[in-house]
Protein backbone atom coordinates (compact mmCIF):
# COMPACT_ATOMS: atom_id res chain seq x y z
CA UNK A 1 0.00 0.00 0.00
CA UNK A 2 1.46 3.39 -0.89
CA UNK A 3 2.76 5.38 2.07
CA UNK A 4 0.61 8.36 1.15
CA UNK A 5 -2.51 6.30 1.78
CA UNK A 6 -1.38 4.79 5.06
CA UNK A 7 -0.21 8.06 6.63
CA UNK A 8 -2.14 11.16 7.59
CA UNK A 9 -3.47 13.04 4.57
CA UNK A 10 -2.13 16.56 3.94
CA UNK A 11 -4.32 19.50 4.99
CA UNK A 12 -5.29 20.22 1.39
CA UNK A 13 -4.19 19.10 -2.04
CA UNK A 14 -2.76 21.46 -4.64
CA UNK A 15 -4.33 22.36 -7.95
CA UNK A 16 -2.59 20.03 -10.42
CA UNK A 17 -0.56 21.53 -13.24
CA UNK A 18 -2.23 19.20 -15.77
CA UNK A 19 -5.76 20.45 -15.08
CA UNK A 20 -7.48 21.46 -18.34
CA UNK A 21 -9.60 24.10 -16.57
CA UNK A 22 -9.74 25.56 -13.06
CA UNK A 23 -12.50 27.42 -11.26
CA UNK A 24 -11.00 29.32 -8.30
CA UNK A 25 -13.84 30.19 -5.94
CA UNK A 26 -13.32 33.50 -4.12
CA UNK A 27 -13.30 33.64 -0.32
CA UNK A 28 -16.75 33.38 1.19
CA UNK A 29 -18.39 32.52 -2.15
CA UNK A 30 -20.04 29.37 -3.52
CA UNK A 31 -19.63 27.88 -6.98
CA UNK A 32 -23.04 26.53 -8.03
CA UNK A 33 -23.54 23.93 -10.74
CA UNK A 34 -26.98 22.67 -11.80
CA UNK A 35 -27.21 19.74 -14.21
CA UNK A 36 -30.42 18.73 -15.96
CA UNK A 37 -31.32 16.29 -18.73
CA UNK A 38 -28.35 15.48 -20.95
CA UNK A 39 -25.91 17.84 -19.21
CA UNK A 40 -22.22 17.20 -18.68
CA UNK A 41 -19.80 18.60 -16.10
CA UNK A 42 -16.32 17.44 -17.04
CA UNK A 43 -12.58 18.09 -17.20
CA UNK A 44 -12.45 20.61 -14.39
CA UNK A 45 -10.84 21.48 -11.06
CA UNK A 46 -12.96 23.37 -8.55
CA UNK A 47 -10.63 25.13 -6.12
CA UNK A 48 -12.29 25.98 -2.79
CA UNK A 49 -9.08 26.46 -0.83
CA UNK A 50 -9.82 30.16 -0.19
CA UNK A 51 -11.31 31.06 3.20
CA UNK A 52 -14.96 29.89 3.43
CA UNK A 53 -15.11 29.15 -0.30
CA UNK A 54 -17.51 26.31 -1.15
CA UNK A 55 -19.30 24.44 -3.92
CA UNK A 56 -22.86 23.25 -4.58
CA UNK A 57 -23.31 20.61 -7.30
CA UNK A 58 -26.87 19.49 -8.04
CA UNK A 59 -27.66 16.97 -10.78
CA UNK A 60 -31.34 16.16 -11.27
CA UNK A 61 -32.80 14.72 -14.44
CA UNK A 62 -31.81 11.96 -16.85
CA UNK A 63 -28.77 11.13 -18.95
CA UNK A 64 -26.42 13.55 -17.22
CA UNK A 65 -22.73 12.94 -16.45
CA UNK A 66 -20.04 14.22 -14.10
CA UNK A 67 -16.56 13.05 -15.10
CA UNK A 68 -12.89 14.01 -14.80
CA UNK A 69 -13.53 16.31 -11.85
CA UNK A 70 -11.37 17.22 -8.85
CA UNK A 71 -12.41 19.40 -5.93
CA UNK A 72 -9.37 20.88 -4.20
CA UNK A 73 -9.88 22.34 -0.74
CA UNK A 74 -12.08 21.43 2.19
CA UNK A 75 -15.78 22.28 2.01
CA UNK A 76 -16.21 24.65 4.96
CA UNK A 77 -19.90 24.81 5.65
CA UNK A 78 -22.67 22.73 7.13
CA UNK A 79 -24.60 22.10 3.90
CA UNK A 80 -25.67 18.48 4.25
CA UNK A 81 -25.84 17.98 0.50
CA UNK A 82 -23.14 19.95 -1.30
CA UNK A 83 -22.89 17.25 -4.01
CA UNK A 84 -26.36 15.86 -4.85
CA UNK A 85 -27.19 13.56 -7.76
CA UNK A 86 -30.53 12.05 -8.79
CA UNK A 87 -31.89 10.39 -11.93
CA UNK A 88 -35.57 11.30 -11.85
CA UNK A 89 -36.71 9.11 -14.77
CA UNK A 90 -36.96 5.41 -13.92
CA UNK A 91 -35.56 4.58 -17.39
CA UNK A 92 -32.79 7.17 -17.24
CA UNK A 93 -29.15 7.00 -16.19
CA UNK A 94 -26.62 9.26 -14.54
CA UNK A 95 -22.83 8.75 -14.46
CA UNK A 96 -20.22 10.01 -11.99
CA UNK A 97 -16.82 8.85 -13.23
CA UNK A 98 -13.19 9.63 -12.37
CA UNK A 99 -13.77 12.12 -9.55
CA UNK A 100 -11.43 13.15 -6.70
CA UNK A 101 -13.04 14.39 -3.46
CA UNK A 102 -10.05 13.83 -1.23
CA UNK A 103 -9.98 17.00 0.90
CA UNK A 104 -13.27 16.32 2.62
CA UNK A 105 -15.57 18.64 4.50
CA UNK A 106 -16.45 20.11 7.84
CA UNK A 107 -19.85 18.41 7.97
CA UNK A 108 -21.22 17.50 4.54
CA UNK A 109 -21.82 14.25 2.70
CA UNK A 110 -19.29 13.33 0.01
CA UNK A 111 -21.86 12.35 -2.65
CA UNK A 112 -25.56 12.26 -1.73
CA UNK A 113 -28.20 10.40 -3.73
CA UNK A 114 -31.56 11.82 -2.55
CA UNK A 115 -34.95 10.10 -2.17
CA UNK A 116 -36.12 11.36 -5.60
CA UNK A 117 -33.61 9.12 -7.43
CA UNK A 118 -35.65 6.71 -9.57
CA UNK A 119 -33.35 5.55 -12.37
CA UNK A 120 -29.82 4.13 -12.37
CA UNK A 121 -26.78 6.01 -11.09
CA UNK A 122 -23.30 4.65 -11.80
CA UNK A 123 -20.65 6.00 -9.44
CA UNK A 124 -17.33 4.80 -10.75
CA UNK A 125 -13.65 5.52 -10.00
CA UNK A 126 -14.41 8.05 -7.27
CA UNK A 127 -12.01 8.88 -4.41
CA UNK A 128 -13.98 10.15 -1.40
CA UNK A 129 -12.14 11.03 1.83
CA UNK A 130 -12.68 12.79 5.17
CA UNK A 131 -16.41 13.43 4.98
CA UNK A 132 -18.10 13.31 8.42
CA UNK A 133 -21.59 12.41 7.13
CA UNK A 134 -20.97 9.33 4.94
CA UNK A 135 -18.62 9.11 1.96
CA UNK A 136 -21.25 8.05 -0.59
CA UNK A 137 -24.74 8.27 0.96
CA UNK A 138 -27.03 6.46 -1.45
CA UNK A 139 -29.65 4.76 0.73
CA UNK A 140 -32.31 7.50 0.64
CA UNK A 141 -33.99 6.19 -2.57
CA UNK A 142 -35.03 3.22 -0.43
CA UNK A 143 -36.86 5.34 2.14
CA UNK A 144 -40.19 3.91 3.27
CA UNK A 145 -43.50 5.77 3.56
CA UNK A 146 -42.91 6.74 7.18
CA UNK A 147 -39.78 8.71 6.37
CA UNK A 148 -40.14 12.48 5.85
CA UNK A 149 -39.43 11.90 2.13
CA UNK A 150 -40.37 8.58 0.55
CA UNK A 151 -37.83 7.03 -1.80
CA UNK A 152 -38.35 6.47 -5.53
CA UNK A 153 -36.40 3.19 -5.47
CA UNK A 154 -33.60 4.04 -7.90
CA UNK A 155 -30.56 1.78 -8.33
CA UNK A 156 -27.04 2.87 -7.32
CA UNK A 157 -23.99 0.98 -8.59
CA UNK A 158 -20.64 1.83 -6.97
CA UNK A 159 -17.64 0.48 -8.87
CA UNK A 160 -13.87 0.90 -8.42
CA UNK A 161 -14.24 3.54 -5.72
CA UNK A 162 -12.04 4.34 -2.71
CA UNK A 163 -13.33 5.70 0.62
CA UNK A 164 -10.87 6.93 3.25
CA UNK A 165 -11.74 7.98 6.82
CA UNK A 166 -15.36 8.91 6.22
CA UNK A 167 -17.63 8.89 9.27
CA UNK A 168 -20.85 6.86 9.61
CA UNK A 169 -20.06 4.80 6.50
CA UNK A 170 -17.76 4.68 3.51
CA UNK A 171 -20.53 3.50 1.18
CA UNK A 172 -24.24 3.38 2.06
CA UNK A 173 -26.90 1.84 -0.19
CA UNK A 174 -30.49 0.75 0.24
CA UNK A 175 -32.40 -0.33 -2.87
CA UNK A 176 -32.99 -3.57 -4.71
CA UNK A 177 -30.46 -3.96 -7.53
CA UNK A 178 -27.79 -1.75 -5.97
CA UNK A 179 -24.21 -3.02 -5.78
CA UNK A 180 -20.69 -2.22 -4.60
CA UNK A 181 -17.91 -3.80 -6.66
CA UNK A 182 -14.12 -3.63 -6.97
CA UNK A 183 -13.89 -1.02 -4.21
CA UNK A 184 -11.92 -0.35 -1.01
CA UNK A 185 -12.64 1.32 2.34
CA UNK A 186 -9.90 2.32 4.75
CA UNK A 187 -10.33 3.79 8.21
CA UNK A 188 -6.99 4.29 9.96
CA UNK A 189 -8.08 6.62 12.76
CA UNK A 190 -11.18 7.53 14.75
CA UNK A 191 -13.76 9.28 12.54
CA UNK A 192 -16.36 11.25 14.53
CA UNK A 193 -19.58 12.16 12.73
CA UNK A 194 -20.53 15.77 12.13
CA UNK A 195 -23.53 15.55 14.48
CA UNK A 196 -21.90 13.50 17.24
CA UNK A 197 -20.96 9.88 17.76
CA UNK A 198 -18.29 7.93 15.95
CA UNK A 199 -19.87 4.66 14.83
CA UNK A 200 -18.39 3.96 11.40
CA UNK A 201 -19.09 1.19 8.90
CA UNK A 202 -17.21 0.28 5.76
CA UNK A 203 -20.53 -0.51 4.06
CA UNK A 204 -24.03 0.07 5.37
CA UNK A 205 -26.82 -1.75 3.49
CA UNK A 206 -29.48 0.37 5.13
CA UNK A 207 -32.56 -1.09 3.40
CA UNK A 208 -33.51 -3.88 1.04
CA UNK A 209 -30.61 -5.70 -0.63
CA UNK A 210 -27.21 -5.32 -2.23
CA UNK A 211 -24.49 -7.28 -3.97
CA UNK A 212 -21.00 -6.68 -2.54
CA UNK A 213 -18.32 -8.14 -4.77
CA UNK A 214 -14.51 -7.92 -4.89
CA UNK A 215 -14.47 -5.57 -1.92
CA UNK A 216 -11.69 -4.97 0.66
CA UNK A 217 -11.80 -3.02 3.92
CA UNK A 218 -9.72 -2.27 6.99
CA UNK A 219 -11.32 -0.49 9.96
CA UNK A 220 -9.33 0.94 12.87
CA UNK A 221 -12.32 1.10 15.24
CA UNK A 222 -15.37 0.69 13.04
CA UNK A 223 -17.50 -2.18 11.75
CA UNK A 224 -17.07 -3.93 8.42
CA UNK A 225 -20.48 -4.51 6.84
CA UNK A 226 -23.75 -3.57 8.56
CA UNK A 227 -27.05 -4.86 7.21
CA UNK A 228 -30.28 -3.14 8.16
CA UNK A 229 -31.23 -0.45 10.66
CA UNK A 230 -33.24 -0.16 13.84
CA UNK A 231 -34.77 3.24 13.15
CA UNK A 232 -37.41 2.77 10.43
CA UNK A 233 -39.99 0.26 9.26
CA UNK A 234 -37.94 -1.08 6.35
CA UNK A 235 -34.92 -3.27 6.82
CA UNK A 236 -32.50 -5.40 4.87
CA UNK A 237 -33.75 -8.56 3.21
CA UNK A 238 -30.66 -9.88 1.42
CA UNK A 239 -26.93 -9.18 1.23
CA UNK A 240 -24.73 -11.21 -1.09
CA UNK A 241 -20.97 -11.26 -0.44
CA UNK A 242 -18.57 -12.42 -3.14
CA UNK A 243 -14.83 -12.22 -2.57
CA UNK A 244 -15.10 -9.80 0.34
CA UNK A 245 -12.01 -9.47 2.53
CA UNK A 246 -11.66 -7.34 5.60
CA UNK A 247 -10.25 -6.52 9.03
CA UNK A 248 -12.44 -4.99 11.76
CA UNK A 249 -13.46 -5.64 15.34
CA UNK A 250 -16.87 -6.66 13.97
CA UNK A 251 -16.74 -7.96 10.43
CA UNK A 252 -20.50 -8.30 9.91
CA UNK A 253 -23.37 -6.91 11.93
CA UNK A 254 -27.01 -5.97 11.58
CA UNK A 255 -30.60 -7.09 11.29
CA UNK A 256 -30.76 -9.52 8.42
CA UNK A 257 -31.78 -13.14 8.13
CA UNK A 258 -30.22 -13.66 4.77
CA UNK A 259 -26.52 -12.84 4.40
CA UNK A 260 -25.01 -15.07 1.76
CA UNK A 261 -21.26 -15.40 1.88
CA UNK A 262 -18.56 -14.62 4.43
CA UNK A 263 -15.86 -12.03 5.04
CA UNK A 264 -12.41 -13.45 4.30
CA UNK A 265 -9.10 -12.28 5.86
CA UNK A 266 -6.09 -10.54 4.28
CA UNK A 267 -7.64 -7.54 2.53
CA UNK A 268 -5.65 -5.74 -0.14
CA UNK A 269 -5.86 -2.07 0.82
CA UNK A 270 -4.98 0.15 -2.08
CA UNK A 271 -6.66 2.62 -4.39
CA UNK A 272 -8.52 0.53 -7.00
CA UNK A 273 -7.20 0.45 -10.53
CA UNK A 274 -8.40 3.47 -12.49
CA UNK A 275 -9.50 5.38 -9.37
CA UNK A 276 -7.51 8.62 -8.90
CA UNK A 277 -5.18 8.72 -5.90
CA UNK A 278 -4.45 12.43 -6.38
CA UNK A 279 -6.11 15.30 -8.29
CA UNK A 280 -3.41 15.04 -10.96
CA UNK A 281 -4.37 11.40 -11.56
CA UNK A 282 -7.83 12.53 -12.67
CA UNK A 283 -6.36 14.27 -15.71
CA UNK A 284 -3.46 11.90 -16.30
CA UNK A 285 -6.00 9.24 -17.33
CA UNK A 286 -9.24 11.05 -18.22
CA UNK A 287 -12.29 9.02 -19.20
CA UNK A 288 -14.64 9.69 -22.08
CA UNK A 289 -18.43 9.95 -21.89
CA UNK A 290 -20.65 6.93 -22.10
CA UNK A 291 -22.87 6.67 -25.16
CA UNK A 292 -25.94 6.72 -22.94
CA UNK A 293 -25.37 10.22 -21.58
CA UNK A 294 -25.56 13.64 -23.14
CA UNK A 295 -23.09 16.48 -23.49
CA UNK A 296 -25.15 19.56 -22.76
CA UNK A 297 -23.72 22.41 -20.71
CA UNK A 298 -24.94 22.71 -17.10
CA UNK A 299 -25.97 25.98 -15.50
CA UNK A 300 -23.16 27.48 -13.46
CA UNK A 301 -22.96 30.47 -11.16
CA UNK A 302 -19.65 31.74 -9.85
CA UNK A 303 -20.19 34.95 -7.86
CA UNK A 304 -16.96 36.68 -8.81
CA UNK A 305 -16.18 39.90 -6.98
CA UNK A 306 -17.88 42.72 -8.93
CA UNK A 307 -15.69 45.48 -10.32
CA UNK A 308 -16.91 47.98 -7.73
CA UNK A 309 -15.78 45.92 -4.72
CA UNK A 310 -12.11 47.08 -4.77
CA UNK A 311 -13.16 50.74 -4.85
CA UNK A 312 -15.71 50.21 -2.08
CA UNK A 313 -13.18 48.29 -0.03
CA UNK A 314 -10.70 51.16 -0.38
CA UNK A 315 -13.30 53.69 0.75
CA UNK A 316 -14.40 51.56 3.69
CA UNK A 317 -10.79 50.86 4.56
CA UNK A 318 -9.86 54.56 4.56
CA UNK A 319 -12.82 55.38 6.81
CA UNK A 320 -12.37 52.40 9.13
CA UNK A 321 -8.64 52.91 9.65
CA UNK A 322 -9.10 56.62 10.33
CA UNK A 323 -11.75 55.90 12.97
CA UNK A 324 -10.57 52.64 14.48
CA UNK A 325 -6.88 52.54 13.61
CA UNK A 326 -5.05 50.41 11.06
CA UNK A 327 -5.29 47.07 12.89
CA UNK A 328 -8.97 47.11 13.81
CA UNK A 329 -9.93 48.94 10.63
CA UNK A 330 -8.27 46.29 8.51
CA UNK A 331 -10.08 43.58 10.48
CA UNK A 332 -13.45 45.26 9.87
CA UNK A 333 -12.77 45.45 6.12
CA UNK A 334 -11.88 41.75 6.10
CA UNK A 335 -15.07 40.87 7.96
CA UNK A 336 -17.12 43.03 5.60
CA UNK A 337 -15.82 41.09 2.60
CA UNK A 338 -16.88 37.83 4.24
CA UNK A 339 -20.15 39.10 5.70
CA UNK A 340 -21.36 42.69 6.10
CA UNK A 341 -23.32 41.61 9.16
CA UNK A 342 -20.17 40.46 10.93
CA UNK A 343 -18.50 43.79 10.27
CA UNK A 344 -21.49 45.77 11.57
CA UNK A 345 -21.70 43.64 14.70
CA UNK A 346 -17.99 44.00 15.38
CA UNK A 347 -18.18 47.78 14.92
CA UNK A 348 -21.18 48.12 17.25
CA UNK A 349 -19.53 46.02 19.94
CA UNK A 350 -16.36 48.05 19.66
CA UNK A 351 -18.25 51.36 19.93
CA UNK A 352 -20.13 50.10 22.99
CA UNK A 353 -16.85 49.01 24.53
CA UNK A 354 -15.23 52.38 23.88
CA UNK A 355 -18.33 54.15 25.14
CA UNK A 356 -17.82 52.38 28.43
CA UNK A 357 -14.32 53.85 28.53
CA UNK A 358 -15.39 57.35 27.44
CA UNK A 359 -18.09 57.69 30.12
CA UNK A 360 -16.49 57.56 33.55
CA UNK A 361 -18.71 56.20 36.27
CA UNK A 362 -22.26 55.13 35.58
CA UNK A 363 -23.62 51.61 35.54
CA UNK A 364 -21.59 50.39 32.58
CA UNK A 365 -18.72 52.85 32.26
CA UNK A 366 -15.25 52.80 33.76
CA UNK A 367 -14.09 55.44 36.16
CA UNK A 368 -10.69 56.46 34.84
CA UNK A 369 -9.98 59.12 37.49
Amino acid sequence: MPAAIASTRPVAAQVPANAPAVIRVPAGRTFEVTLGDGDSLSDLVIDVSALEASYDIDASGSNWEIRNLAIVGRHPRSDATAFTTAVTDSEGVGVIDNVWLGDGSRSTVGIFVPPAHAGTCLIRRCHVADYPNNGIYASAPGNGPNKPASGAGGIVRIDSCYAYNNAISGFRVGTEGSSIRNSVVLQDRRTPASFGGDATRAIWVYYESALIENFDFRMADGTGIVAGNDSWEKSTTRVVLRNVRGVAEDLLDGETEDVRGTVLPNPEIKVPEGCPETPADVFASPVGPLAAVGNGAPETALPDDPAWIPALSFAIGTFATSVFGPLLGGLLVFLALLSPGLAVLAAVLYVLYRRGEWEPGGSSGRNRL
